[in-house]
């Protein structure tokens, strides 16, 4: 394998993890409301569709249809990572609400985000 072909692999593992990330936010949603539906559209989905959407076709070349089917996979990917996290998932939508109701701004950072999943599940590096 040459460092051509290597770098694509790695810019290809990025996408696939970033597809899967905009995904997220839709599917914990969902499930939070007890929504089945897949439609994006049914709904206001923020900018996640369109950066999804962009993901999935530079994956695909360009071509829609197989990027509308990365999208696809990658809604049931972040479907089950949010079910097999869900407890951490609200722990940190929760830390997220409560930090905007308090200060006006709704991120948080890498030590925050650390501190949430700590005290979540009891460990000391926020694994698990």
């Amino acid at each position: 394998m040459n460092i051509s072909t290597i770098k694509r692999v790695l810019q290809n593992e990025v996408l696939f993890e970033e597809l899967i990330s905009h995904c997220a936010g839709k599917v914990s949603e969902d499930r939070l409301h007890g929504r089945k539906d897949q439609n994006w559209r049914a709904r206001r989905a923020s900018g996640d569709r369109e950066l999804a959407l962009r993901c999935a076709l530079k994956l695909s070349d360009g071509d829609d249809e197989a990027a509308q089917l990365f999208v696809q996979w990658a809604e049931r990917r972040a479907a089950v990572l949010v079910e097999k996290h869900w407890p951490k998932v609200q722990a940190l939508a929760f830390a997220l609400r409560e930090k905007e109701k308090f200060t006006g701004n709704s991120r948080l950072n890498g030590a925050e985000i650390r501190a949430v999943l700590r005290s979540r599940n009891g460990s000391g590096n926020g694994a698990g």
